[in-house]
């Protein structure tokens, strides 16, 4: 017990490490003022066939020199993307709307930093109690176990946290990517998309698991490990011992959800009073899923 104690407080400082350091770091696009005409392939990931307000918001930019692109299927986007004609890609989910300031901020980051690629996360909206309960998740889990500054600044593409429906490339270093297949050793970032992106996708179970299962790339032992060091171990802490010692690990999870509303924009009480639930729902989504994925896989490899 007082092992697994230790390495419960071990992990929960930890989380909390990653994410002071996401919050004083402030992993934001910048709002750049600097104009570019560089061409941009925008590519709209096909989750929806209502992308009016997204087409809205692309024309009413600023950046002119664009070429929207729609894809008409998941399994065509790669191919709809190697014909593009732009110096840059951006691959936008339909379900999301742009700001102004967004294509320029882009490629005045990758030219200052000779990026390869850029991943966002954007700002979400939220309707109803399902969405508070659901789309939060993904964005606490992520930020406190990725230090987003040190993915640029050491170089480590593997930690991207790649998402397929935001993200900025460098349109050649895309083509070598997808036509050969190779690991890419350039230099990403992952940073947040600070308003310039804004999701407006209805919370959905399903697609819940799916990206929280991305961030662990699927791994089952991950996902183990992590649950019960997340959800098992401040259980076991409060069950066992008394208030004043289990005061740090509460403190912790308190300050961690409150930087993480703030860096997202989203409302820090109401994250506070449904961490609770939402920690249940992050439980059954990625035990769910990691059940789905070893199943389907299994059903895969029999035939």
């Amino acid at each position: 017990m007082i092992v697994f104690t230790y390495v419960v407080l071990v992990f929960l400082i930890l989380r909390f490490t990653v994410t002071l350091f996401n919050f004083l770091s402030n992993p934001k696009l910048g709002h750049y003022g600097k104009k570019f005409n560089d061409k941009i392939s925008i590519l709209i990931y096909p989750s929806s066939n209502d992308f009016a307000k997204l087409q809205k918001s692309i024309l009413a930019q600023d950046y002119k020199n664009v070429e929207l692109l729609v894809a008409d299927s998941q399994e065509n986007l790669i191919a709809t993307a190697l014909n593009a004609r732009g110096r840059y890609l951006l691959f936008v989910d339909a379900n999301s709307v742009i700001k102004n300031g967004l294509l320029n901020s882009l490629v005045y980051r990758t030219k200052v930093f000779d990026l390869k690629s850029i991943v966002l996360i954007p700002n979400r909206t939220f309707r109803n109690t399902r969405d508070y309960l659901l789309l939060p998740i993904a964005d606490f889990v992520v930020l406190n176990i990725l230090p987003f500054r040190l993915v640029r600044m050491l170089n480590l593409p593997s930690l991207a946290a790649a998402s397929e429906r935001y993200s900025f490339y460098d349109a050649e270093s895309y083509r070598h990517k997808e036509l050969t297949n190779e690991a890419d050793d350039k230099k990403v970032e992952t940073l947040l998309a600070n308003g310039m992106i804004v999701s407006t996708r209805k919370s959905s179970v399903k697609e819940a698991s799916n990206e929280l299962l991305k961030i662990f790339d699927g791994n089952p032992l991950i996902v183990g490990v992590y649950l019960v060091l997340l959800i098992a171990g401040p259980m076991v802490l409060i069950l066992n011992f008394e208030l004043a010692f289990i005061s740090l690990p509460i403190g912790l999870i308190f300050l961690t959800r409150v930087m993480i509303s703030f860096l997202t924009k989203q409302n820090p009480v109401v994250n506070v009073i449904l961490h609770p639930l939402q920690m249940l729902a992050l439980t059954g989504l990625l035990v769910a899923g990691t059940f789905k994925k070893l199943f389907t896989s299994g059903i895969h490899s029999e035939s």
